[in-house]
């Protein structure tokens, strides 16, 4: 790991131990004003699609509910000056190295009163192989804090492994689960602008939001090479 401006040596030590680090007030107000922008350059005509069938609900998408928007660079250029910000560029050189690739980005919004939680699971649980770890960064448009469903991070020492683990399909949600212990996690709480660097490896959740408000967030997936290749 190389040394960073931005991330001291003590958050670099903890991301090589414990697979997190949190960076409060990250994101300048300038690119929180773009994030919320591009936000709602996507949302408008999603609603003037449900005004059009007569319907609150398209896919995962609940109007004024919850929603889910994936790949949004590739409609969305301009969202470029934030992934590929210097604050983003500097995460990815002290946890990756030189060179890195943006894998996928996407909008998760969780509306006022939203039940919803998101269970346990590693992003890299999805994947069918072991494969070499690879960077989340999830960057908060909005405070955000457990009454509004902050992302919960499962350091390795409470979960026990570091290992990619066989996730099983929860019957009442549909979601993929792969801890069922009682360790509570660390939530990743502060005011907009706040950044939980994780790992791919490391178990996550999120509570449903009890508040009054919205609560958004921007993921990016970030790995050290273009393909995703096997460990041997």
């Amino acid at each position: 790991m190389m040394c960073s401006v931005l991330i001291s040596p003590e958050q670099l030590q903890q991301y090589h131990d414990e697979a997190y680090f949190v960076l409060p007030d990250a994101i300048s107000e300038k690119l929180l004003v773009l994030l919320r922008d591009v936000y709602e350059q996507i949302v408008k005509p999603l609603h003037a699609e449900m005004d059009r069938r007569g319907t609150d609900a398209i896919g995962v998408n609940r109007r004024d509910r919850q929603y889910l928007f994936t790949n949004c660079y590739a409609k969305h250029p301009i969202l470029g000056r934030f992934l590929f910000s210097d604050v983003m560029a500097d995460i990815c050189r002290a946890t990756r190295g030189t060179e890195a690739f943006l894998l996928h980005d996407q909008f998760v919004v969780k509306g006022p009163g939203m039940a919803m939680p998101f269970e346990w699971h590693q992003d890299g649980g999805c994947i069918a192989h072991d494969h070499r770890p690879y960077l989340i960064c999830w960057c908060a448009n909005d405070d955000v804090d457990t009454d509004n469903g902050a992302v919960q991070i499962l350091p390795f020492s409470f979960a026990g492994t570091r290992e990619r683990v066989r996730h099983k399909r929860d019957p009442r949600t549909g979601q993929p689960v792969g801890y069922f212990g009682s360790e509570p996690g660390v939530a990743i709480k502060g005011g907009a602008g706040v950044i939980g660097v994780y790992s791919s490896l490391s178990f996550h959740r999120s509570g449903p939001n009890r508040s009054n408000r919205f609560r958004a967030a921007i993921w990016s997936n970030i790995r050290r090479n273009r393909f995703f290749t096997p460990t041997v």
